[in-house]
């Protein structure tokens, strides 16, 4: 193996091991859980601003920077939105088989009351490389998502 190589290899290898040391520690309560993993969340409030900041934790090694598109399935119908973070952020294991990704929805008024109304499932998309995307489907805890507004 050339000395760029190895290099390469090791810087891999280093990365790995602090983004396996990150999983490993993840412990947050989750809302919703799909066969992707589980989502978790907080809201955040900045400057007048309400925010709902949301971390999916499972398998999925995502690597975009565009932000994704997320479709809530409420009981009054469906309710879409995107990400308000361009970037992103996203750790993966390649030892653990597991990531987390983080980003956050800005939410004004009108998506605010809609999504206090029962919401049972979350579709997310993350757009990639020529015309494909990942999709991945949730199914949310409405008692626990509720709170998260609040």
């Amino acid at each position: 193996m050339s000395i760029a190589g190895k290099i390469v290899k090791d810087a891999k290898e280093f990365v790995d091991r602090a983004a396996t040391e990150q999983v490993q520690k993840f412990n947050e309560p989750s809302f919703g859980k799909g066969d992707a993993g589980t989502l978790h969340g907080a809201r955040t409030d900045a400057n007048g601003y309400k925010f709902l900041h949301i971390t999916l934790f499972g398998t999925p090694n995502i690597k975009v920077v565009k932000g994704c598109n997320l479709q809530f399935e409420s009981s009054k119908g469906t309710i879409s939105c995107h990400s308000d973070t361009k970037d992103i952020e996203s750790i993966y294991s390649t030892t653990l088989g597991k990531g987390i990704t983080s980003f956050e929805i800005y939410l004004d008024e009108s998506l605010y009351q809609s999504l206090k109304s029962p919401v049972t499932a979350v579709d997310i998309t993350f757009p990639r490389k020529l015309f494909r995307k990942d999709s991945f489907t949730f199914t949310i805890d409405p008692s626990i998502f509720l709170k998260l507004l609040k």
